[in-house]
């Protein structure tokens, strides 16, 4: 690892005009500056000859964010740093909205720096800047607007509710959450695309819901190594 230090960029750049992410509908977000890439000299922590750190654990695993701003990035990103043989890692969080981009990187840092911890942290609005050579991606995006709040949530449960269909939160198998899927299925599979061009190893960890009409059209449309993941599973809470 270099030496504890930070680097200062405009994560607002859009991409360039040759990126693929372009074309895949990233906005062009301009204006923010953010400071990011904080990280401990751990270089003697390395077994020598083995590339392995005296835990034997493979160093530098690199785990993606796709929708960082949402409610699992910064509780996730907590939780990977908690994790011995994640830890000496680098974390690249990612989401559209500057604002909230901002905020969960600020929280990593601080934790980063008040545990002294060697975990390399960085930001962008361009996933394809983050993608290459991931070993995990993780995607966690609402599409059209908030994941349960506004439109066109409000709106996927209250129509089929005049018809007499009612749904608690319409994110899973039922009439509202078809409607959930045909907004959000186009944007998924283009992340996936991206993913398997340029980091075809990776193994997608997806928490976007339709949770589980999303893995099928991954498996169906992608060739991506890719599971779903509901948080509220019994028994995966740490």
């Amino acid at each position: 690892f270099s030496r504890m230090g930070t680097t200062s960029r405009n994560i607002g750049s859009p991409p360039p005009r040759h990126s693929p992410c372009r074309r895949a509908g990233v906005a062009e977000i301009r204006g923010l500056p953010l400071s990011f890439t904080m990280i401990r000299d751990n270089s003697e922590s390395f077994a020598s000859g083995h590339g392995l750190t005296e835990t034997g654990v493979v160093p530098m695993t690199k785990i993606v964010i796709v929708g960082a701003g949402s409610g699992f990035g910064g509780r996730l990103s907590v939780d990977i740093m908690a994790n011995p043989r994640l830890r000496e890692g680098s974390i690249w969080l990612v989401d559209l909205n500057p604002g909230r981009l901002q905020k969960v990187y600020d929280y990593v840092r601080r934790t980063v720096e008040k545990y002294h911890l060697p975990t390399q942290v960085q930001a962008t609005t361009d996933r394809c800047e983050a993608l290459p050579d991931a070993d995990f991606v993780v995607t966690s995006i609402a599409v059209g607007g908030g994941a349960y709040w506004g439109h066109p949530f409000n709106a996927e449960v209250s129509i089929p509710r005049e018809y007499g269909v009612d749904q608690s939160v319409a994110d899973t198998v039922s009439v509202g959450a078809v409607f959930r899927f045909l907004r959000t299925a186009p944007v998924q599979v283009q992340i996936l695309r991206d993913v398997e061009r340029l980091a075809p190893n990776a193994l997608v960890l997806n928490h976007t819901n339709p949770m589980a009409m999303l893995t099928w059209v991954h498996h169906a449309a992608t060739k991506v190594r890719n599971v779903g993941l509901c948080h509220g599973v019994q028994g995966t809470n740490g």
